[in-house]
Parts: structure tokens; sequence; C-alpha cells
């Protein structure tokens, strides 16, 4: 429009030109005016076209601006979320489950074998002694070094009334008396113990045990490149809870090892290496009030229940790449 009105403006001097010297005849007048009015029209459409070019490429020049930006922009939100999902959220979440999990077992056997530590937090840590006997089996390349334990003390009545709590709502405990569930943890406890002191030559410094007079529920264990944390979600029927894997350096690895290494001032409750005595190992028995003469009769069961399964499930897990987040193969007992 403004083009336009430009344009019409310089042909309209020329007709007021002619209207207002009806009496000139001189050509050069009647020239000079058309000249002028054709010098202004020019200019007009000379500007109008500047103009509307300028405007085009302007138009042009910030979309490309503002496409640019927006890709930036898009490309640092998915960096910025991609970095907040790697920091913070867990690894791997393994759902809970009532049998053997071979995806877990899997990944929590490849950390294990590429650790110098092992430390564990829970019941009875009944598991703890069989995965250090299968280690091999994942071809290790470090050598186990520090191992801890922090388990129910079976004299505190305060941590076994909670144990007990704790299994009352699982579904392998369903109908049994509160008796019962405090007979299987203190077996649970004490062929822990036991299985632990056979595969100690395995460690190269030292098995180390302490029993935590509070409560004690859920498992967490930690390695040099992982942390296994099975308190992400409230207490279900299932014996091995929804446990979720984060990797070190991330918050909720850092939180744990800071948690276990808050304890390093205690002494532990007994250490148990190649060269402990075995007289020093059945008087931390004797302590705890167990009989030191049934260690052979419980190794055995340790064997035959728990050993022997971690032996058939271990290499069937590691054998499996691709494994999906679904439940176990065959029962297994709480650790």
């Amino acid at each position: 429009m403004l083009f336009w009105a430009c344009v019409l403006f310089g042909l309209a001097q020329f007709g007021a030109l002619c209207l207002l010297v009806p009496d000139l005849r001189n050509d050069w007048w009647k020239g000079a005016g058309l000249t002028l009015s054709a010098g202004i029209a020019a200019s007009a459409a000379w500007w109008a076209f500047f103009s509307r070019y300028a405007e085009s490429e302007g138009r042009r020049f910030l979309e490309v601006q503002l496409n640019g930006h927006r890709e930036l922009l898009v490309g640092e939100l998915d960096e910025t979320a991609r970095r907040w999902r790697d920091f913070s959220l867990p690894r791997d979440i393994y759902p809970a489950a009532n049998g053997f999990d071979l995806r877990f077992n899997r990944d929590l056997s490849g950390d294990l074998a590429r650790s110098k530590k092992y430390f564990f937090k829970g019941p009875s840590g009944i598991y703890l002694p069989a995965r250090i006997l299968m280690r091999e089996q994942c071809e290790p390349t470090r050598r186990l070094e520090d191992v801890r334990l922090y388990i129910v003390d079976p004299l505190s009545d305060l941590a076994m009334e909670q144990a007990i709590r704790d299994r009352r709502g699982m579904s392998t405990h369903s109908g049994k008396s509160d008796g019962q569930i405090r007979a299987g943890i203190l077996t649970s406890l004490f062929m822990s113990l036991v299985a632990c002191w056979h595969v100690r030559s395995r460690v190269r410094g030292a098995i180390r045990v302490w029993h935590e007079s509070t409560t004690v529920i859920n498992r967490i264990e930690l390695f040099d490149d992982a942390a296994y944390d099975s308190n992400i979600e409230g207490p279900g029927p299932e014996d091995f809870p929804t446990t979720g894997c984060w990797s070190s350096g991330q918050p909720a690895y850092i939180r744990i090892s800071e948690e276990f290494h808050r304890q390093d001032h205690i002494s532990a409750s007994l250490t148990m290496s190649a060269d402990t005595l075995e007289k020093d190992f059945h008087a931390h028995l004797e302590r705890l009030r167990f009989n030191p003469g049934e260690v052979d009769e419980l190794w055995d069961r340790y064997q035959a229940k728990y050993l022997k399964r971690l032996e058939l499930g271990i290499p069937r897990a590691l054998a499996l790449r691709d494994v999906e987040p679904t439940r176990a193969l065959e029962e297994a007992g709480n650790a």
C-alpha cells in the first residue's frame, strides 16, 4: 500500500502542475514537471522495493536465528534431561520377587566380580557367603579384599521384633507363629556366620561382622562400581522387595557409601580371616547363645539349601544376555 501511495503522489504532482498553470504552453516546463514527477515516482518505487526487500530479508534472518536458538535450546534441554537421568535415576530396577531373578543375579554377580569390596546390610546376609564362593564363575578381575556385614543382633529384642514383624507379612511366612518366624531368623543368622567362616580364605583381607541392635530390614549391597538398595518401596508380600541399582558417582551411591563408612570407627563384633583361630569363632557363637557343636550340621544345611541354589542359578543367569525384568525360575528364601 505504501508503495502505490508514493507512485500516485508523484503522478498527482504533474497533474496539479498542468491544472494550476493552464496558460503554459512551453514544453520545457511541462517536461520539467514530468521529469520531476517521474523522479519522485521512481524514488518512491525504489524506496518501496528496498523496504520490502529489507523486510523480507530481515524476516528470513530472524527465522534463521530463531530456528538456530530453538534447536540449541531443545538440544540443551535434552542434554540437561539426560544428565539428570544419568545422575539421579537408578541404573536399573528389579521388581519384587519370591524367587530367583536371573537379571538381578547376573548383574550383581558381574559387579561383585569387578569389586574389591563387598558391603552388605540386611537381616542375615544368607546369600553372601555363597556369592563369594560363586565369584570365580564370573571371571573376577580383582581380588576381594574387604567384606562387611551389618546384620541383626540376635540378642537385641528390638531388632528381632522388627525382623519378625517384617517377615510376618511375607507370603512364605503366612500361617507361621512368631516363635516359628523367630527360629527361622536365628537359623539364618547363625547359618550365615558359619558359612562366612568357611569362605574366609577367599578374601584377601577379612570378613567383618557388625550385629545391629537397631532395625535392619531391607537389603543393601555395595560394590566398587554399584550399589543395590531395596529400600525404594515399602514392604510387600514378596521375599525379595523391589531393588534399585545405582552406579558409582550417583548421589544414591555416594549416600549409601557414606552410611557404611559412618560406622568405620565402631569395632566389628566379629572379624574372620585366614589366620582367625576356630576357638575364637566358637567363642563368638557362644556369646550369641549358639552351640558350637552344631556348626558342621549348619554348614551342611547351608550348602544343600543356599549354595546349591546359586550353583544352579548363577551359570544360567550369566549365560543369558538379554533377560526380561520378570520373575524367577525357582523359589528362594529371604536374604
